[in-house]
């Protein structure tokens, strides 16, 4: 079975997809003052606004997993040897041919659910912040 390449139709949405993603894992690096309020609030916002492309995401890596999917058991169909070959050794040869395919999709759900959590760790540390902030001027005041 040879390997499996996107069309040149799902060129752009693999390209969209990829570049989608790898924002989200840049924005994830950034370090971030936690005592400073105010670059959590901004940090919170825009995190919350790359979210708002998760489903986007999620649209684009399961179309493109599941065309490989195709394919590939499109390939295997048109090939005797593999379709003779055990159930077993038949599934093996699809998780090879997908292997590329399923590591984006896993990439693509990991993003958003690691950008999920930071904005909610962020929330908790702006939160903190403010409580501190309070409790500082409780007992000054």
């Amino acid at each position: 079975m040879k390997s499996l390449d996107l069309t040149p139709e799902q060129k752009p949405t693999y390209d969209k997809l990829l570049s989608m993603v790898e924002v989200i894992e840049k924005r994830l690096r950034l370090e971030i003052d936690q005592t400073e309020s105010e670059q959590l609030l901004h940090e919170i916002n825009h995190r919350q606004q790359l979210n708002a492309d998760s489903s986007k995401i999620m649209e684009y890596a399961t179309i493109i997993y599941d065309s490989m999917q195709g394919l590939a058991a499109e390939q295997m169909l048109l090939n005797a040897e593999a379709m003779e070959a055990p159930a077993a050794i038949r599934t093996m040869l699809l998780k090879g041919k997908l292997a590329k395919w399923s590591a984006l999709y896993e990439r693509s759900v990991e993003a958003c659910k690691t950008l999920d959590k930071s904005i909610e760790g962020l929330r908790s540390m702006l939160s903190y912040n403010k409580e501190l902030i309070s409790n500082k001027v409780f007992h000054e005041g």
